[in-house]
């Protein structure tokens, strides 16, 4: 079964809801020169200003102005006004008026969306003020031009200030991310094939209780192979307290296998694959409870959790309980909560649209 597909909610004719939903998430690579983001050039251009070296100065300017163009045609977040702005205060400072309104006129017909409106504002005011010295020196009326140049200025004032990482792009730039424990890195995500789990279990006792599992192997982005079986508990932990949440009651594992049963079947089926979980910490801690009490030795090499995953990448919702991803992230599942067998197949369904989002070198560690 094609989980991709399975998800899928065609949004004019080639885009999935959740596609677009996921493709807000920032990419890594920001604009740069020399191998160095834009805006950690922004203080040499200022310091060749001051040291009386215009040429050198507008010449890197134009560098870090083009560098952001192309990357603006890939990504309209990139679309950084004051790039635009600086080169045009180069060439306007010695008099270069047509050239400085050239420019800005140029970026504008490119059509790039405003990111920052105060940014913008100072753009056309700027290019107004250029135009009005045209104007002037071409023998026409600079009014119109000085008018909206006024416009300008008291639009600009009565915005609110952009911040400046946020007008430069630093405050976009991929951060450096820690490694945590239940969160993989940018590999570990991405790996081919994966095993997602989900326990259930008769009661807190313990863990050793677990009364089913299931587990959900995926391949090239389609479930190749499920393992579901309701587990008999250790005598000890028969008790079932937890019936009214998963409907499982004793007369359910009266004939179910135990733990120890089907061990070397769990170890087969996971293999070398990484396996993910819902609220991982609970299920890895029932799956050793398992392997302690049965002194069986299947517990995975590689375990994260969908729900700290959600929490890094999709901070925006609501909350991260698995009906609220499962419902972001693959809006064609229909999720039967606490049945182990649709638990495990909703986290497989986020982990695999998860692995399609764009910002994971912003958010994950390399």
């Amino acid at each position: 079964m094609p989980l991709i597909d399975a998800t899928r909610n065609y949004l004019d004719g080639n885009t999935s809801t959740v596609e677009a939903r996921l493709s807000g998430l920032t990419d890594a690579a920001p604009p740069a020169v020399k191998g160095r983001p834009i805006w950690e050039h922004l203080p040499k251009v200022a310091k060749l200003k001051r040291a009386g070296q215009p040429r050198a100065a507008l010449a890197l300017a134009e560098e870090l102005m083009f560098a952001m163009q192309d990357a603006a045609r890939e990504d309209h977040a990139w679309a950084l006004d004051i790039y635009v702005a600086q080169v045009a205060a180069l060439h306007d400072g010695p008099g270069q008026h047509a050239e400085a309104a050239g420019v800005i006129r140029a970026w504008l017909a490119a059509g790039p969306p405003a990111q920052h409106p105060d940014a913008r504002a100072n753009l056309e005011k700027r290019l107004a003020r250029a135009e009005a010295h045209l104007a002037r020196r071409e023998g026409r009326d600079p009014a119109p031009f000085k008018a909206a140049w006024q416009a300008k200025v008291a639009e600009e004032k009565r915005l609110p200030a952009t911040p400046r990482a946020e007008l430069t792009g630093k405050a976009r730039a991929p951060r450096k991310v820690a490694a945590a424990k239940w969160i993989p890195r940018i590999g570990e995500l991405l790996q081919d094939e994966f095993v997602a789990v989900d326990f259930e279990t008769a009661n807190r006792i313990s863990g050793a209780s677990a009364c089913q599992v299931a587990l959900v192997k995926v391949a090239g982005g389609e479930v190749v192979d499920q393992l579901c079986t309701y587990l008999r508990p250790p005598e000890e932990y028969i008790l079932f307290e937890f019936s009214h949440i998963h409907g499982i009651e004793r007369g359910d594992i009266e004939d179910a296998p135990s733990w120890f049963d089907i061990a070397d079947r769990l170890v087969e089926f996971v293999g070398e694959a990484p396996v993910w979980a819902h609220n991982a910490t609970f299920d890895a801690a029932v799956w050793r409870a398992l392997d302690r009490y049965y002194f069986t030795g299947t517990y995975p090499k590689r375990f994260y959790c969908t729900c700290r995953l959600s929490r890094r990448l999709l901070p925006h919702l609501a909350d991260h309980t698995l009906p609220t991803v499962a419902e972001y992230c693959a809006p064609g599942f229909t999720l039967n909560h606490h049945r182990a067998d649709s638990d495990a197949l909703a986290c497989a369904h986020i982990v695999a649209q998860l692995q399609r989002s764009r910002g994971l070198h912003a958010w994950l560690p390399a």
